[in-house]
Parts: C-alpha cells; sequence; structure tokens
C-alpha cells in the first residue's frame, strides 16, 4: 500500500512538520528571477557534511567580501538585521529570507514556520522547534547548531576563515597571496576545492546630464571552477541603452540601470509592479516573441497567489491570512479564457485548525478525529482509518470495494508490516 506524504505528515506530532532551516535552492516562480523581480541565478557549488554551498547572483546585491560585486555565498554571508522599529529579516545559509517580529516582549521574536527568537545585548539567536539555531552576533552568523552538531565561524578581518564542525575544519577559504582576494574553498573531509577567479570586470552607471554614463567598473567574479572540474563563467557588459548585462549558460539577462529589475532573459521580455514594502512580492509579467505572456503575483497580505500561463489559463489559490488558520489553502480556482471558472480545490477547518473536509475537483473527502488523533479519511470510494498503538506506531486500516488492507507505520512514518484481507 502506498502511502501519500500528505497523510503521513498528518500523523506526525506537529513539531516535526515545517521546522529546522530550509536548505532547498532558495529559487522563486519564474527561473533566474527573485519574488522582488530582480535577476537570481542560484547555482550550488558543491556540498560538505550534508550542507549545499550556493552562489547566488543578484541584480540589486551589492559587494562580496567571497566573490565580488553582485554575488553572494549564503553559507558565509547568512545575517540578520533590523527593518524597521518591530521587524527583522534574516538571510538563511541557504539564501533564504525569513521575516521575525518582536512580540509583547520586546527582546522576544516571532519569525516563519514558529520559529522564535531572543536579543540579549548585539546578539540575537533564533531557533526552530526542533533544535535548529542561529546565532548571530552584530547581526553576523557566528554559530548554528543543526541537530546534534554544532558549527562554528571563525572570522579573521571581517571574513570567515574556517567553518568548523564540533570543532574540526572542514571549509577553509583560501585566498590570493597577492590580491587578498578570495581564490577558493577547501573541503577539508573530501580534499576536494572550488575555484573562484574574481579577474571580472562589472561596469556600473548613472545618469549625468541626462545621459547614462560609466561611474565605475567593479571587480568580481568571472569564473567558478567546481570540485568535479566544471566551469562556470560569468561575463558582464551593457547592452545599447547602457543597461547592465550577464552573459551566462549561453543566455544573455538584461537589468535595469536605476531600479535593478529584470528586463528581458533569452526570449522573455519582462514587466515588473514593484511591491509596495519590503516584505511584499511584485507582480512579475514576462511575454516571448509570440506575443505569449505569463504572470506571477503572490499578494501575501490578502493570501491571494495569481498565476497565469502562456495558454491564457489563470490560477487563483486563496490561503487564510490569520489565526490558527494562517497560511492554509482556502481555494484554488482555475479561470479560463473563455470566461469558464473551475474549483480544483477546496477545504474547510475546524477550530484547531485541522482539515474537516476537501474537495478536490469531483471528489471529496471527509477527516474525523479523536482527540488529538486524526481518526479516518473517508470518500466516495474508500475509507482510511488510524489507530495509535501503545507502542506509538499507527495501524492503517484501508477499506474499498469490500477488501480491507493494512500498514502498520512507526512513529516517523515507515512502513513496518503489511497485510491484505
Amino acid at each position: 500500500m502506498r502511502l501519500t506524504k500528505s497523510i503521513i505528515l498528518m500523523l506526525l506530532p506537529l513539531k516535526v512538520m515545517a521546522c529546522g532551516l530550509d536548505w532547498r535552492e532558495p529559487i522563486s516562480h519564474f527561473p533566474n528571477v527573485d519574488f522582488q523581480g530582480n535577476v537570481h541565478i542560484v547555482r550550488k557549488l558543491g556540498e560538505v557534511e550534508k550542507l549545499p554551498i550556493y552562489l547566488i547572483f543578484n541584480s540589486a546585491f551589492g559587494n562580496s567580501p567571497y566573490a565580488g560585486y553582485g554575488f553572494e555565498v549564503p553559507l558565509f554571508q547568512s545575517r540578520i538585521w533590523q527593518v524597521d522599529e518591530n521587524r527583522f529579516q534574516m538571510k538563511s545559509p541557504s539564501g533564504w529570507l525569513w521575516t521575525f517580529q518582536r512580540t509583547k516582549v520586546p527582546n522576544v521574536l516571532e519569525g516563519n514556520a514558529g520559529w522564535k527568537g531572543l536579543i540579549k545585548d548585539n546578539y540575537i539567536t533564533v531557533w526552530g522547534e526542533c533544535g535548529d539555531k542561529l546565532s548571530f552576533k552584530n547581526g553576523t552568523l557566528v554559530s548554528m547548531q543543526i541537530k546534534e552538531d554544532k558549527f562554528d565561524y571563525i572570522y579573521k578581518d571581517n571574513r570567515v576563515e574556517r567553518l568548523l564542525k564540533n570543532g574540526r575544519t572542514i571549509i577553509e577559504v583560501m585566498s590570493d597571496a597577492v590580491t587578498g582576494d578570495v581564490s577558493g574553498l577547501n573541503l577539508t573531509n573530501s580534499r576536494q576545492e572550488i575555484g573562484f577567479q574574481q579577474s571580472g570586470s562589472r561596469p556600473r552607471t548613472e545618469i549625468a546630464g541626462g545621459v547614462s554614463v560609466v561611474s565605475r567598473v567593479d571587480k568580481t567574479l568571472s569564473d567558478v571552477t567546481k570540485p568535479d572540474g566544471s566551469k562556470n563563467t560569468f561575463v558582464f557588459g551593457l547592452d545599447q541603452k547602457m543597461n547592465p548585462t550577464l552573459k551566462y549558460e549561453g543566455k544573455e539577462f538584461c537589468w535595469d540601470q536605476t531600479t535593478k529589475k529584470i528586463a528581458r532573459d533569452g526570449e522573455w521580455n519582462y514587466t515588473i509592479y514593484p511591491a509596495t514594502e519590503t516584505f511584499l512580492n511584485a507582480g512579475i509579467r514576462r511575454t516571448n516573441a509570440s506575443n505569449q505572456s505569463e504572470f506571477w503575483n503572490n499578494d501575501r497580505e490578502k493570501g491571494v497567489e495569481t498565476t497565469s500561463n502562456r495558454n491564457g489559463v489563470t490560477t487563483v489559490q486563496t490561503k487564510f491570512t490569520s489565526g490558527v488558520l494562517s497560511g492554509k489553502i482556502r481555494r484554488i480556482e482555475e479561470i479560463h479564457p473563455n470566461g469558464c471558472n473551475e474549483i480544483l480545490y477546496a477545504a474547510s477547518y475546524d477550530e484547531l485548525g485541522r482539515i474537516k473536509r476537501e474537495t478536490r475537483g469531483s471528489e471529496m473527502a471527509i477527516y474525523a478525529y479523536d482527540g488529538e488523533m486524526l481518526q479516518s479519511i473517508t470518500t466516495d470510494k474508500k475509507t482510511i482509518a488510524f489507530d495509535l498503538q501503545q507502542n506509538k506506531n499507527i495501524l492503517i486500516s484501508v477499506y474499498k470495494h469490500g477488501k480491507r488492507i493494512q500498514c502498520m507505520i512507526d512513529e516517523n512514518g515507515v512502513p513496518i508490516t503489511l497485510s491484505r484481507k
């Protein structure tokens, strides 16, 4: 019997869900464009002790002490900063942005996915319910606890020199003896290296007398050599309108010299509708040479995400934005060019925020609970019953067409036994 991931997650304790750091690539809806409409190219350079090492180019980034102007290596540049009186933003070691807000106690913070934070003197410590913890000094990451492992950052001249795991060096940051620029990363465990060549020239422009002129040229990353010997090359320049360009992997990216927002990307031309606040997403529309258009916006304040594809079909997903139901899906609707609307998904919840009924197209499922435990899921075709055993294993029984299939899973959702009758 196959168990869907969503069912197994419902059976696990809440603290197991949506907990810990997100180590996936920090990408958004459109490839190579972030949620604010900037050029945003993410590449994984390698991995050490299960920690991914990402390199990010973003048209709105400043100078990186590791990779030059416009780049970041988030594993070494994780930080937290205050945006206004009550809100903070954190760049995680994987490059994702997290938001924290003061509670009624001014030095206590609440963040995404149940994360908490504490401000004490010049330190800010944030943690998830499952134990992951990050400690920042003056806004800079100095240590992190991931499950049972402790990682410490050793700095020299405001730049990471070494990263330690449980007191043992796992990454050394290598420097050019002449220029002092970072020349690569030594992954000491695997005896592999990631090479950086900072010989790129990135022109920066400004408006003088109504004319765009080159105001300066910044030194930046030109080549990265991965442990397997493959190489990434970045070539910067200007187009005929003096807008900045980047040629990478056979594609040219161009962005507006003033707003930093993407203008074109290969076959696509972009129109960006900027967000009104720092924490909100832009509306992004792109159009190709065939006049086909795609659009995306996630209005988190209203809980409405709108996506339009090149065939003219618009999908609207609505979520609750406050209370115990905050973040839960209310409905997903598809709007076709001929004006026909189709409800793809709809859900209702109880006062505890647990799903009570959901509809997927023409199929409906009803959820029943016994205290905190999910007891059964009933559809037109089958009933799935759940029984918590004394040893914390869960017996799952599926009744369909007069037959019964049973499966025992442990508290982590791993199947143990299977029987059919």
